[in-house]
């Protein structure tokens, strides 16, 4: 169910205000913002409350005898406990069990150790939903003025000299490595690369055309040629770090393909870079033995 934004025939939206349809997967994404927000200040309210009780405590413990023997059962307790735990982790075998050992699973179960353990989790996907929300704000509601871009070659040059040059002056380091395309030169071009893409779309500077589908190619190729020396030099094909690129990779635009309901294809770059990803992970893990055979 795409999500649609009910207009009147001049553009505007009845009322003078819109009327947005929201999709399942928006719907779902409200819920679970909602929910992470409900348990981050869950967690700090434990966090308070945890405090609270520290602070009585100490106040009632009057002489070392009564602090011994009131931190003795407790010890003992916890002694206990952690034999009793320590057993049951070792029953614990399996994916399922270990599932549902997750933090996010425990907290969405109302775990109130693990909600106050995943606080700084929490607060992430907190701040992370509310970009999100605001990029729908921005993007899909009549709430703020929008207008045309305006390309003015002069200014654009001029923000990226002055931008040159505070790197110039800030970040400009030796490096020690000898080799040729070495980690820290390619991820310096790929830093410039994304500035110059970030000024073209933000000022549509057309005349930029062809020189950004250039560095997008070499974008994409030194992110292969990183992949290979990844996995040439370290031989590890392991599904989980596999899975780690994918999700590093289209993570942001899974979710902005969600909250927004943009095809995938609209962020481009993405795609290539994943489907580069996967051919060389094809290529390399296939009858790996073979990679460095003469």
């Amino acid at each position: 169910m795409p999500a649609t934004i009910e207009t009147a025939p001049n553009g505007e939206a009845p009322g003078g205000g819109s009327s947005v349809l929201l999709s399942v997967w928006q719907v779902s994404f409200i819920v679970a913002y909602f929910w992470a927000i409900g348990l981050y200040v869950y967690s700090l309210v434990l966090h308070r409350r945890n405090r609270q009780q520290l602070q009585h405590s100490k106040t009632h413990q009057s002489s070392p005898d009564i602090e011994s023997k009131t931190h003795e059962p407790i010890e003992t307790t916890a002694l206990i406990n952690g034999d009793k735990s320590s057993s049951n982790a070792s029953k614990m075998t399996g994916v399922l069990q270990d599932f549902w050992s997750t933090p996010l699973v425990r907290c969405m179960l109302m775990d109130q150790q693990a909600v106050m353990d995943s606080s700084g989790m929490l607060l992430h996907m907190v701040e992370f939903g509310t970009i999100l929300v605001w990029f729908f704000m921005c993007d899909r509601t009549n709430m703020f003025w929008q207008s045309e871009k305006w390309y003015n070659r002069d200014l654009f040059w001029f923000l990226f000299l002055c931008l040159t040059l505070v790197a110039l002056g800030s970040s400009l380091q030796p490096v020690r490595t000898p080799l040729l395309l070495n980690r820290p030169q390619t991820e310096e071009w790929k830093g410039w690369m994304q500035v110059l893409f970030l000024l073209y779309h933000y000022f549509e500077a057309r005349e930029l055309y062809n020189a950004i589908r250039i560095f997008i190619a070499g974008y994409v190729w030194m992110t292969g040629f990183g992949n290979f020396s990844y996995y040439y030099r370290t031989g590890d094909f392991s599904i989980g770090r596999f899975c780690q690129m994918m999700w590093r990779l289209n993570f942001l635009v899974i979710f902005c393909c969600i909250v927004l309901q943009n095809s995938y294809m609209l962020y481009y770059i993405c795609p290539m870079h994943t489907i580069f990803t996967v051919f060389v992970y094809a290529c390399l893990g296939i009858a790996p033995q073979l990679n460095k055979s003469p």
